[in-house]
């Protein structure tokens, strides 16, 4: 599973995201180009305990997810339900700014992920505490999927 924290899968990660533009069209979904660029931006500020969110789920679930998503192969799922401050829907996740401004905010905050110490530990509120390896791989595949929505 690729990670954020390795330099070349964020070399090219970045690539995918400067060749987005204003114009690049949802495969599927109902987000907008900005609001995906939020999305994505604000899933890392969670993890950083800069923004709130609910935990979802208990010890359980997090046991079960962190097995799926870390030791199984997953495919590109289409049209989850997500946490509600991540969600435009439900208008607890952060207004969108301009495109170039939210395009910033998202590569500047991939660059600080990557950049904390290795022993760096995320409560989130999904799979509960993860390890900067760990953290690398979840925000990779969750950018991953989003720029495959948008056709990168």
């Amino acid at each position: 599973m690729k990670t954020l924290t390795d330099p070349t899968t964020r070399r090219e990660l970045l690539a995918r995201i400067d060749r987005l533009s204003p114009d690049s069209v949802r495969r599927w979904g109902t987000m907008s180009i900005e609001q995906m660029l939020t999305h994505c931006a604000e899933q890392i500020r969670i993890c950083l305990g800069e923004r709130p969110c609910e935990p979802m789920g208990n010890a359980l679930t997090a046991a079960v997810a962190r097995f799926v998503v870390f030791n199984l192969p997953l495919p590109t799922f289409k049209n989850l339900r997500t946490a509600p401050e991540l969600d435009p829907a439900r208008g607890k996740m952060t207004k969108p700014t301009t495109f170039a401004d939210d395009r910033q905010s998202l590569v500047d905050l991939v660059e600080r992920l990557a950049g904390l110490p290795s022993d760096t530990v995320f409560n989130h509120p999904i799979f509960g505490r993860l390890d900067l390896t760990e953290m690398g791989k979840l925000a990779h595949y969750h950018i991953d999927h989003h720029l495959k929505q948008f056709g990168e």
